[in-house]
């Protein structure tokens, strides 16, 4: 077993970062309601594999898998219930789908879903009550059922112009969180029945000299992202045909 160096950063977080990087799996149910992870921010280096519900129930504050590049598996309900706030992706990620209810309920406030990640799994997000940011990188294609519903405070989503499909209900009831303009639907193959259900109305075209960042065929820019608060809006005259 590895010694264990502890050091503050952000306050009162402390970090909890093994000297010897000998964790490579971390098996199904490891953690399931464990405490005295409170304010704690765990890194790996070598994790390859973690369990379905590893954290599940726990008090995890924090993990970050930045230097993971050989991380392929996060296990079904892997954080789910937990009172986890903070997950770094892999830098170099090899992780091509965000499993189910993988941080379904977690307290996490802003989520950077890394290059590669091409689907996002039903109930991925699921009733994440202080989710208010979410960027999605440019290889997703697909968001599942349920992904991000009742994010009640879910106001901001950059998303890729790779997304094809969004399942049923996928962003439901999320009611900080503005709809996407009938424009934007063009642009998806595949809309799930209440998908955008108890979002904000879209407000695109109340002021004339705002236009979003999409067109029905392409996106305006080289940035391959949409926002409107969900959107990023932007003046008419900085946009070229």
């Amino acid at each position: 077993r590895g010694e264990v160096e502890r050091g503050e950063v952000d306050g009162n977080v402390l970090v909890v970062n093994p000297k010897l990087s000998f964790v490579k799996t971390i098996g199904r149910n490891a953690f399931m309601g464990s405490r005295g992870g409170n304010r704690k921010i765990i890194y790996f280096r070598d994790l390859k594999s973690l369990g379905s519900n590893a954290f599940t129930h726990s008090d995890v504050y924090g993990i970050n898998c930045k230097e993971c590049c050989n991380l392929i598996n996060i296990g079904i309900g892997a954080f789910a219930f937990s009172k986890l706030r903070r997950f770094v992706f892999p830098e170099r990620n090899k992780i091509k789908v965000l499993r189910q209810e993988v941080f379904k309920y977690c307290d996490l406030k802003t989520v950077t879903l890394p290059r590669g990640m091409q689907e996002i799994e039903r109930y991925a997000f699921y009733c994440c009550k202080d989710l208010e940011t979410v960027t999605l990188p440019r290889d997703v294609q697909e968001i599942q059922k349920c992904a991000f519903y009742c994010c009640k405070v879910l106001k901001r989503v950059k998303w890729s112009c790779t997304v094809r499909r969004i399942g049923e209900g996928a962003f439901k009831n999320c009611a900080s969180l503005v709809k996407p303009p009938e424009l934007a639907f063009s642009h998806w193959t595949s809309i799930g029945k209440d998908a955008f259900d108890g979002c904000k109305p879209p407000a695109l075209f109340e002021n004339p000299n705002v236009f979003v960042e999409i067109s029905a065929n392409k996106l305006h820019s080289d940035v391959c992202g949409i926002c409107l608060d969900s959107f990023t809006t932007v003046p008419a005259c900085q946009l070229s045909c």
